[in-house]
Formats: C-alpha cells, structure tokens, sequence
C-alpha cells in the first residue's frame, strides 16, 4: 500500500485512497514552478525563448489548422503525381513485373496452393451441370482453329520450359522407363 499523499491507489479490501484535490494543486504547482525554471534557463539576453517557440508553435499550428483543407488538397495532388511519375518510371515497372513472376512462381510452387486449386477444380467440376458446360466449352474451343493454334503453341512452350528443368528430365525419365517396363512384361505386348 502506498502512503496517503503519495497519489497511488490500493485494493478495495486495504482502502481506497483517492488523492485530494490538494494533491493535484501542489502537482500542478510543481509542474509549473518546473517550466517556469525551465523558462528561466532558456532565458537568451533577457528574451524568453520558450515563450517565444511555444508561441510560434500554437500560431503555426492554428494557421494549419485554418488553411487544412487547402493543405491536404495541395498534398494530395502531390502524392498523385509523385505516383504517376513513379508508375510511368520503366525501372520500377520492370521491378514490379519481377516481383509479380516471384510471387506467381512461389503461389505454383506451393504445395498447399497446388492441393487447394485441385480441390477447388474437382469441387466445382463435381457438379453436374458444370461438368456439362465445361465440357461443351472445351469441345467448341477446340472446332476453333485459332484457339487451336494459341493452345498448341501455349502447350509447346511449356512443354519445352518443362523439359529444360533436370528435375522434369528426371521424371520423364523415369516414367518412361516404367511405361517400357511394364510394356515388355504386359503378356498382350508379347504376343504382337
């Protein structure tokens, strides 16, 4: 427990103890006598500086204050063109762009995104009704010969990124080597 004056409190069960209002005037007092020695220190040829930068600071606050509005607009017109300019700078729109592929790299290599985009894929397609309309949309993609087109080279892009990765080759690999396995020991195969 604090000692009376001392301006704390202490549980219910010991007693509150609610300082005076005599405790805040002599607070009040100290804090005063404190900047008015303050002030005095600051005191530069017989010119009270505090005074002076206080006064300067309220008057600078309550002119912006005033002029808010002009301020903000002014500001925001600012930060609008520094934008543009910064959007319309090559350097960070080929900057942006790289992040953009990382951040699109690292959502494709994720497991945890792979497994919800197939979760997703096979929740949707398990309705019978987009199961249709998504069959009917691939079949009339295809009877167009400029999607055709687009899709065959799409296809043989990614293909040859594929099979630039070791990693890829190494499947590739190994799931021909499976297939052929599997062919030579398939009975019909053998018969042909």
């Amino acid at each position: 427990a604090l000692p009376d004056g001392a301006g704390g409190r202490v549980k219910p069960g010991a007693g509150w103890h609610v300082p005076s209002v005599d405790h805040y005037r002599d607070q009040y007092k100290e804090i005063l006598q404190y900047v008015q020695k303050l002030d005095d220190n600051a005191r530069v040829q017989g010119v009270h500086v505090l005074r002076w930068i206080t006064a300067l600071l309220l008057l600078g606050a309550g002119a912006l204050y005033l002029v808010r509005e002009d301020v903000r607009e002014g500001l925001g017109k600012e930060g609008a063109e520094v934008t543009s300019r910064t959007i319309q700078d090559k350097k960070v729109q080929v900057a942006a762009e790289l992040v953009a592929k990382e951040v699109a790299l690292e959502l494709l290599r994720s497991q945890a995104t792979i497994e919800g985009a197939a979760r997703f894929v096979k929740e949707v397609l398990a309705e019978p009704a987009t199961r249709d309309a998504a069959g009917k949309l691939v079949v009339n993609l295809f009877r167009d010969e400029e999607m055709l087109a687009h899709t065959q080279e799409w296809v043989s892009v990614v293909v040859g990124r594929l099979c630039q990765e070791e990693a890829t080759q190494g499947n590739i690999q190994h799931l021909l080597g499976v297939a052929f396995t599997n062919l030579f020991v398939d009975k019909q195969f053998q018969k042909t």
